[in-house]
């Protein structure tokens, strides 16, 4: 069984950046961060950062953002090519 995972594991596409390196986690972090700019949250502290690599590939990185009272969380969903595949921002509860 193991013997079968490790295989699945070596045949997965492998990008130009090792998928678990910090250049990955700061290269998925830039993008992400653009993006939610571009959506016209500039400006906002980004806070409680989750970056993980799913077993089907690619990158997520969740988190929160924040400004005065206002409070966002975001999750944010990267190919394997470093391309934006899903970007959602919702405003907490708590938020004014």
């Amino acid at each position: 069984m193991l013997a079968v995972a490790l295989a699945a594991v070596a045949l997965q596409p492998v990008s130009a950046v090792a998928a678990g390196s910090k250049g990955a986690r700061q290269q998925v972090t830039k993008v992400c961060q653009k993006a939610i700019t571009d959506k016209g949250f500039g400006g906002y502290r980004y806070r409680y950062l989750q970056f993980m690599v799913p077993a089907t590939g690619g990158y997520s990185l969740t988190g929160q953002l924040n400004k005065g009272r206002k409070r966002q969380e975001f999750n944010c969903v990267l190919d394997a090519n470093m391309r934006i595949q899903d970007l959602v921002l919702n405003p907490l509860s708590d938020s004014q």
